[in-house]
């Protein structure tokens, strides 16, 4: 449905499913919501707006994944989000995310780390060595990763 593969639904019907699905995502007050159903729920809305696939892609994906990132009382589901963000279609957002998670005190700096050097190619590395040089990873483990990738690549101080 979000990816209008057989017919054509309006932004506001889009974005219904949509809440539909970040309130299974982001719902701390429903025990009953196993966190594997939540998991499920955010690939669905994920792979709405990825780049690749059939259909149109679900502009209203990005933010979404956002707010998970941001809300999300699971770190699970905050890194997933993550990894999704880096396969939406605007790279340069996806880098900017990314790039700030990073540089968080968020548990899940080290998967911005990680995405920024396995999902966005050339231009995630390139994030990544501006990163290492300015010093501003702030996380132990986000420090830890980014020290992996300097080695492996060869980058100075």
């Amino acid at each position: 449905i979000l990816r209008q593969l057989k017919e054509t639904r309006s932004d506001d019907a889009l974005g219904a499913v949509a809440d539909v699905l970040m309130d299974y995502i982001v719902s701390k007050a429903s025990p009953t919501v196993s966190l594997s159903a939540r998991q499920n729920a955010l690939d669905v809305l994920a792979a709405s707006g990825r780049r690749d696939g059939g259909g149109k892609p679900f502009p209203g994906a990005y933010p979404r994944l956002v707010r998970i990132v941001e809300s999300a009382d699971d770190s699970g589901l905050r890194a997933s989000a993550l990894f999704h963000i880096a396969h939406q279609p605007d790279t340069a957002q996806a880098l900017r995310m990314l790039r700030g998670v990073a540089v968080s005190n968020n548990e899940v700096a080290m998967v911005a780390v990680r995405d920024l050097a396995g999902y966005l190619g050339d231009r995630g590395l390139a994030v990544l060595r501006e990163l290492y040089r300015s010093g501003e990873v702030k996380d132990l483990w986000a420090q830890r990763e980014l020290a992996h990738n300097a080695r492996k690549y060869g980058w100075t101080r």
